[in-house]
């Protein structure tokens, strides 16, 4: 049988890869179902002052659930075509189902991490230095959790690590394939790919070239022809700038040693200056770039720096640190003839691993908070005991029912109003529970992206929705409808402090309500003019 040129995985790594797998995998469906599984609903995701689900990843679930129903999604940029083919396919496999989701991502995460370890096999790292870079790699909580959402850098990380096994492997064909991908599935895929092509170019490989140039072209001819302008692409972010920068935000990219620990960046950082790191040169420059050019952006006022922008380069970070932990212990045990020096190594580094690992997992924020507030002595009380609640909090099933309802009565309402022709939602949660399916095709869904006191205070109580289709933005001005002919009517899920509204409906502490509106694609104040917002 002729050969496909795929590598062999029947060596003596492919066990340890199988192991990792498993391991990995059932430890972040044990992570799903405590954040989206049974009655409760945990709160475990707040890492680095920031939290994962509840949020854009609830805006980026709902865009998956209609990925085969709205193809105006294919021009929105806030989600790439690669990641809507890719979770489309998952959740409508699933028929919507959050948890059984995020355990099809667990599945990817756990992947990668096993990528990454017959990756560093690959490049003749010591199996024990590299089973201790990828438990230190998937227990990572900002890798454990990203891994189970639906976040585009959870797919980019995945394909960086899938196209960097197949690059070491030689394999460049498939790598290409792979590789090619990664712009569509986030924007800063691209800084991986152009090292890429220009090694490919290097070695004459012009058949790779072209191939990871296929997939991007055809979407910007798609694009060309889709849209009235390209400028249409990327002119809502423009316009959601100008109000998020009156918001106070972060401005610069960060310490890495804030969100890492030293003993994690300092070893990787140091390992780039190292021969056998050479191999890996298109993916450490893929790296380099993005971070300058997103330092950039930043300082010209174009991004604002959020800590999962570090995600897709913790595969290459475990793969640096691997490399420098291994040769340092190569130097300081390569000529030791004392007994076990060399098993003694190999505890050490398992050791710092960790270490590492732990030192990440109490610096989350609530295992933070209780070390800050009563010592460490508090915290295992309270682990030993069981006493979970009083450290995380949780949506009780009440809570859970409240959302589904407010989800259900829009959906009613929808069917019953066919002038209602806007649905914009800002309690971002709902987002899990409105199906795509239950809402009519003319009606645009849109994510409120500021909340009641920010368009008050902004905007003068306009609000901004970003949404896909035409401008893929609106500002919205509300009143209350006299359903009079020729009116527009819209459904707002949001709280906001109005008391006494006849067209409230209110589950819990999800609200929503309908109103008449006027729209326009221009703010009625000048933002310029507005001081900065402190929270």
């Amino acid at each position: 049988m002729p050969s496909l040129g795929l590598p062999r995985l029947h060596s003596p790594s492919s066990s340890d890869a199988t192991a990792l797998f498993i391991t990995f995998f059932l430890v972040y469906v044990g992570l799903a179902w405590i954040v989206c599984g049974g009655d409760r609903w945990w709160v475990i995701d707040f890492v680095d002052n920031e939290n994962i689900f509840h949020g854009d990843d609830a805006y980026r679930f709902f865009l998956s659930r209609s990925a085969w129903i709205n193809p105006d999604l294919y021009t929105y940029n806030f989600v790439l075509p690669g990641q809507l083919l890719l979770d489309g396919s998952i959740t409508a496999l699933l028929s919507g189902d959050l948890f059984l989701a995020r355990c099809f991502h667990a599945a990817f995460g756990a992947a990668a991490i096993s990528l990454v370890y017959l990756s560093g096999i690959e490049l003749k790292i010591p199996r024990i230095t590299m089973l201790s870079a990828v438990l230190l790699m998937g227990l990572l909580p900002r890798y454990a959790l990203m891994s189970l959402s639906f976040y585009g850098e959870a797919w980019l990380s995945f394909f960086i690590c899938l196209s960097l096994w197949f690059y070491l492997k030689k394999k460049y064909i498939i790598m290409a394939f792979v590789a090619s991908w990664m712009p569509l599935l986030r924007p800063e895929g691209f800084f991986f790919l152009a090292p890429l092509c220009l090694q490919m170019l290097l070695k004459k490989r012009f058949s790779e070239f072209l191939l990871l140039l296929l997939p991007g072209s055809l979407y910007f001819f798609y694009l060309f022809f889709s849209l009235e302008s390209l400028s249409d692409y990327t002119f809502w972010r423009m316009e959601l700038r100008k109000i998020l920068e009156k918001v106070a935000r972060r401005t610069s990219i960060g310490d890495p040693l804030e969100f890492y620990s030293f003993f994690l960046v300092a070893p990787a950082g140091l390992a780039l200056f190292l021969r056998k790191t050479l191999r890996l040169w298109p993916f450490i420059m893929g790296g380099i770039v993005w971070l300058a050019w997103l330092q950039a952006s930043i300082i010209q006022g174009l991004a604002a720096f959020e800590n999962r922008h570090f995600y897709i380069l913790l595969p290459l970070v475990a793969m640096l640190w691997a490399i420098f932990i291994s040769w340092i212990k190569v130097s300081l045990t390569g000529s030791c003839r004392v007994k076990y020096c060399h098993k003694m190594g190999s505890v050490a580094v398992a050791a710092l691993a960790l270490f590492v690992a732990s030192k990440h997992i109490i610096k989350t924020d609530n295992l933070d908070q209780e070390i800050r507030k009563n010592g460490y002595s508090g915290l295992f009380n309270k682990v030993s005991q069981g006493r979970w609640d009083e450290l995380y909090g949780y949506y009780p099933r009440k809570s859970l029912e409240g959302r589904k309802e407010i989800a259900e009565i829009a959906s009613e309402i929808l069917s019953r109003d066919s002038v209602i022709d806007k649905l914009a939602i800002s309690t971002a949660v709902i987002f899990y529970e409105i199906n795509p399916n239950n809402i009519p095709k003319d009606v645009t869904v849109g994510f409120l992206t500021n909340n009641y006191l920010e368009f008050y205070k902004i905007l003068d109580g306009q609000t901004f929705i970003q949404h896909p289709g035409k401008k893929m933005y609106t500002y919205l001005d509300y009143g209350e409808p006299d359903f009079r002919p020729g009116e527009k009517r819209a459904l707002i899920i949001s709280p906001m402090p109005l008391s006494n509204y006849p067209y409230t409906w209110v589950r819990g502490a999800n609200q929503l309500y309908l109103f008449s509106y006027l729209e326009s694609w221009a703010p009625k104040t000048n933002i310029e003019e507005i001081p900065r917002l402190i929270p």
